[in-house]
């Protein structure tokens, strides 16, 4: 599915989020670091055609930015949305919060179905 990276870092999934944002990030850098051995050096939003918004991890080494792309983006983003809401639920979370994150969980569906 098409994206468009945004110039803003974090900026615009942090809006999306809102309140589930950093633990949605916390969640992403975990999967990631796990596949690098390393934090990204900074991430890129990534805004899709379906509407969701995605962070993507960059790395200043090829070959760590490597071992992040190898990382199937939907995969890392189902896991880590799965986990936030666990634990924002366990916690107490806005009906808002929730109704945003379950959008993006069938966005993140619709990326794995064929077109």
């Amino acid at each position: 599915m098409n994206f468009q990276t945004t110039p803003n870092g974090r900026e615009a999934f942090d809006q999306r989020y809102g309140a589930a944002a950093y633990t949605l990030a916390d969640q992403l850098s975990f999967i990631y670091f796990r596949a690098a051995g390393v934090e990204p050096s900074h991430w890129e939003s990534r805004l899709y055609a379906n509407g969701l918004v995605a962070l993507a991890p960059v790395a200043t080494d090829p070959q760590i930015q490597a071992a992040f792309d190898s990382v199937e983006l939907a995969e890392a983003h189902a896991k880590a949305f799965a986990r936030a809401m666990e634990g924002l639920s366990a916690h107490g979370c806005s009906n808002e919060v929730f109704e945003v994150l379950r959008t993006a969980e069938e966005q993140i569906l619709e990326l794995h179905s064929p077109v």
